[in-house]
């Protein structure tokens, strides 16, 4: 299966937001969305075109927390 390997910066979210609802809250991002993105760190990743997923996966890069 080809698909896009994600690579969060977790720990970055931690330190500076403390907990991932406070990170998703103060970036207006879908708390759920970035528990998904969580769950599939690391591993090869299908988007569907504009999912929720997929738009908060573009935001995070944006912000520079996907390490690529």
């Amino acid at each position: 299966m080809r698909g896009l390997m994600i690579t969060l910066d977790d720990k970055r979210m931690l330190m500076e937001f403390g907990n991932i609802t406070n990170f998703a809250k103060e970036n207006d991002l879908n708390k759920d969305a970035v528990y998904a993105l969580l769950k599939r760190h690391g591993k090869p990743t299908l988007f569907q075109p504009n999912s929720l997923i997929k738009q908060t996966y573009d935001k995070l890069r944006q912000m520079g927390y996907v390490i690529e």
